[in-house]
């Protein structure tokens, strides 16, 4: 739900609306309670596949006869968590919840990424402790490639301007 706030208010400039986000609240619930459910199905699966087969198991996921036990487990708490996502998919107060605690991260996650990219515009050489130190690095960089595509440009432009006609160039 963060991400849909934040692509809906900030990517596509829409209001914030609680009304408007209860529908794709109500979605992301019931796709999560659809997931608990094939999850549920798969264990199942799994547990048929199981039953009366012994030895030693081949792989992680090789259950045997003595697995019952556990994937019974992991069924039931699958149905139980895709039942209780279902119920509140229904439960407005819930729906409204999830959109609140969601526009928060959202606006957290605004502000986080603003204060980063301030914090990386606005730095200063006598704020970096490191300004210094790695001077030399940056004037490295600076002769090894910008001062070469100057190089590069300027003798484009001297061709350009002497096939040109243009004889001040020097």
């Amino acid at each position: 739900m963060k991400n849909v706030i934040l692509v809906e208010t900030i990517g596509r400039g829409h209001e914030y609306d609680v009304e408007a986000l209860l529908p794709r609240a109500r979605d992301v619930l019931l796709g999560l309670a659809g997931e608990q459910w094939a999850a549920a199905h798969t264990v199942r699966q799994e547990r048929k596949k199981a039953k009366g087969k012994f030895g030693d198991p081949n792989s992680t996921h090789d259950y045997l006869d003595r697995d019952m036990r556990n994937l019974r487990k992991r069924e039931k708490q699958y149905t139980l968590v895709a039942e209780d996502l279902q119920e509140q998919a229904e439960d407005e107060d819930v729906l409204r919840q999830i959109i609140d605690e969601s526009r928060e991260w959202a606006w957290e996650e605004v502000e986080r990424n603003l204060e980063r990219r301030l914090a990386t515009e606005n730095v200063r050489a006598d704020d970096d402790p490191d300004y210094d130190e790695l001077r030399q690095e940056r004037m490295s960089a600076v002769v090894s490639s910008d001062l070469k595509e100057l190089r590069k440009r300027a003798r484009k432009l001297k061709r350009k301007r002497k096939n040109a006609g243009d004889e001040t160039v020097s």
